[in-house]
């Protein structure tokens, strides 16, 4: 599952990998990821939701058939 995340999480924009980054791994708020990025609050908020987002959607998308075709075959 690392590895399927980590093939995702390359596929984002740069921005929104940092944005992730700062949030999850140094644990910033939305507030201090817009101070470090040099942007505002809502961009800050809107990369983490449109990440988050990305990463939800295609989980499923790339992974389930061929955990289906496992399991039924």
């Amino acid at each position: 599952q690392l590895r399927r995340l980590n093939h995702l999480l390359n596929r984002l924009p740069p921005r929104q990998r940092e944005a992730l980054y700062l949030k999850f791994y140094q644990n910033l708020t939305n507030e201090q990821i817009a101070e470090v990025m040099h942007i505002g609050y809502q961009p800050a908020t809107n990369l983490i939701y449109r990440a988050l987002t990305f990463l939800r959607q295609h989980w499923h998308e790339e992974f389930l058939p061929a955990l289906l075709v496992m399991v039924f075959s």
